[in-house]
């Protein structure tokens, strides 16, 4: 099953998503997630990157900063030069 990590429809599955994994690495069960790139299709194990909740969580984070830097170029696109 393939899923996108950030959209404007569900904005929390990443954050969720995250949490699930750490639980059921807490839990010990066995479990592989992959990243599968915008564009890509799944074919096998090979060639992609493995998730775990540390590498999602730091892509949540920079996710988060980008938002927040086009937010501010945004903003001072946005002001009156005068």
């Amino acid at each position: 099953m393939t899923r996108n990590l950030f959209d404007r429809q569900t904005p929390p599955f990443a954050e969720i998503f995250a949490e699930a994994l750490a639980e059921m690495e807490a839990l010990e069960c066995r479990y592989r997630a992959f990243e599968v790139s915008e564009g890509q299709v799944w074919t096998s194990l090979e060639g992609y990157y493995q998730l775990t909740p540390e590498r999602l969580r730091n892509m949540i984070g920079a996710r988060r900063i980008s938002l927040e830097h086009q937010r501010q170029l945004g903003e001072l696109e946005d002001r009156d030069p005068t």
